[in-house]
């Protein structure tokens, strides 16, 4: 009787063992192992196995969006399909999502705020000369902006910025009302160029400190006292500071291509020439 009993058990531990599926790490390593054999679509399949189990991984969604490029290239097409992927790894804290988001983005500018793109597709926006006094409700839907410019505009305030564009890496606010910028400045941790210049701001709030990230400060045409210029050239030792009009503005290295024009496109890569 005790024998039967134990193989009973054994035999009842075998099914339970054969019928426990695959974790999120066993799809992610069988993924893995589809990517080397550049069988794309089953690595793709197996990458939203594990993030279907787990939605914070952030290597697979990091890998999900290799595994994109490297179909859409396979394929001889090219599209943003896998930017999401890359700014949600970028979210959940995959520190080489920041570099390639930086890099990675292929398509056009969207220019202006009258135009069909879903919210969520819209990763570059040029909303300049828009005559805005407040920022359009609608950028709160915006969760995958990365680049945009409001330059020549009205806006007093840039708190509804900071709290729904979390993951801007470049923000054009030139020639504008500001007079200060809100605590939730903060909030832009990948913020890595920002554009301050010609606007009425005596001082930066601490929070900027949080911006580690962030390589090219133009603050020209403000009215900033020699104090404050210090004491910001302090909280943000590895940044590029600029206060004058005497200075060079060095844009951060590679970021010419992701530089939209007035048209909305890209002019054959290269950058506007003005910061």
């Amino acid at each position: 009787m005790r024998q039967f009993t134990i193989c009973a058990l054994a035999a009842a531990l075998l099914l339970t063992t054969a019928a426990t599926p695959p974790s999120a790490e066993e799809h992610y390593r069988v993924g893995l192992e589809n990517l080397r054999k550049k069988d794309y679509v089953a690595a793709i399949g197996k990458f939203t196995e594990a993030v279907s189990l787990n939605p914070a991984y952030a290597d697979a969604y990091y890998q999900r969006s290799k595994a994109k490029v490297m179909l859409a290239q396979q394929k001889g097409y090219m599209d943003n399909e896998h930017y999401t992927d890359l700014l949600q790894a970028m979210r959940l804290g995959k520190t080489e999502a920041v570099a390639e988001a930086r890099e990675g983005y292929a398509g056009e500018c969207v220019a202006g705020l009258s135009h069909q793109v879903k919210p969520e597709e819209v990763y570059c926006l040029d909303a300049s000369t828009a005559t805005l006094k407040r920022v359009p409700e609608q950028f709160a839907q915006m969760s995958n902006l990365v680049q945009l410019s409001l330059a020549d505009n009205q806006l007093a305030d840039l708190t509804a910025v900071a709290t729904h564009n979390k993951t801007l890496l470049f923000l054009d606010v030139r020639r504008n009302r500001l007079e200060s910028l809100p605590a939730e400045i903060g909030n832009l941790t990948f913020l890595q160029e920002l554009n301050l210049r010609d606007n009425s701001l005596t001082k930066l709030p601490a929070e900027m400190a949080q911006l580690k990230h962030l390589q090219v400060l133009n603050l020209a045409g403000n009215p900033i006292a020699d104090a404050e210029k210090d004491r910001i050239r302090r909280m943000l030792p590895n940044c590029r500071v600029y206060f004058g009009e005497n200075e060079t503005v060095v844009k951060a290295r590679g970021n010419a291509k992701f530089r939209p024009n007035r048209q909305g496109s890209y002019a054959n890569g290269k950058a506007p020439k003005r910061f």
